[in-house]
C-alpha cells in the first residue's frame, strides 16, 4: 500500500496512530518496568529511583497494574471516541508482552535460551560481546531509554513530540550510563592499584 497508494497509506497510518501508540507504549513500558521491578537486581544506576522500584517488585504483577493505571490516565486526556480504542490497544500490548514473556519462561525451562528471546537484538549483541559486563550501567541506560520511549508514545497521542526530542532522550540515557560506567571502572581501578599515591 505504501508503494502503490502513499496518500492512502498515510491516512491509514494516521488513523491508527492512537492504537499503535497505545500498543507499542504498553509493550515497551512492560519491557522497561520488568527490569526495574526485578527485586533480585543488585546493581542500580540511579539508586534513589531504582532501589525503591526493586523493593516494590516483590509485589506480584505490580508492573501490569502500573501500566493499566497509566493507560486509563492517558485515555482520559483523549477525545471520547478514542478513549476505548486507546485502552483496548494498550491491553493488547500487555497481552502480547505476557505472551512473549511466557514463551521466554518456557524456553528457559527447556533450553536456558530465554535471555536471547527477551532482550532486543542490540542488547543480545552487547551481552555476546561482554560489553554489559565491562560497562555495568549501560544496560540500565538502555532500559531507561525504553521507558522514556514508552512515555513518549503515550504522550504523542495527546500532543505532538518532535522526533529529534525522542532520539535525543534515548541517546542521552545511553550516553550518561556509559559515562557513569567509565567513572565506576576508573574508581575500581584506582582502588585496586597497590601503588602508593604520590
Amino acid at each position: 500500500m505504501a508503494a502503490t497508494d502513499p496518500d492512502g497509506y498515510s491516512r491509514t497510518l494516521t488513523a491508527a496512530h492512537v492504537s499503535v501508540a497505545a500498543f507499542g507504549g504498553a509493550f515497551l513500558a512492560m519491557v522497561g518496568l520488568k527490569h526495574f521491578f526485578d527485586h533480585e537486581k543488585e546493581i542500580h544506576w540511579i539508586g534513589v529511583v531504582e532501589q525503591p522500584l526493586a523493593r516494590l517488585g516483590r509485589i506480584e504483577a505490580v508492573e501490569i497494574g502500573l501500566v493499566l493505571v497509566v493507560l486509563y490516565a492517558v485515555s482520559r486526556w483523549l477525545p471520547a471516541h478514542e478513549q476505548l480504542t486507546f485502552v483496548f490497544a494498550g491491553i493488547a500490548g500487555l497481552v502480547a508482552y505476557i505472551a512473549v514473556d511466557g514463551l521466554s519462561a518456557l524456553l528457559d525451562a527447556e533450553s536456558g535460551a530465554s535471555e536471547q528471546v527477551v532482550r532486543s537484538g542490540l542488547a543480545a549483541f552487547l551481552v555476546q560481546k561482554g560489553t554489559l559486563t565491562e560497562y555495568r550501567y549501560l544496560e540500565h541506560g538502555a532500559f531507561w531509554a525504553i521507558i522514556a520511549l514508552a512515555a513518549i508514545m503515550f504522550l504523542q497521542t495527546v500532543t505532538p513530540i518532535p522526533e529529534l526530542v525522542t532520539g535525543l532522550i534515548g541517546a542521552g540515557f545511553i550516553g550518561l550510563s556509559f559515562m557513569s560506567s567509565l567513572r565506576h571502572n576508573r574508581r575500581v581501578a584506582t582502588a585496586a592499584d597497590p601503588r602508593p599515591a604520590r
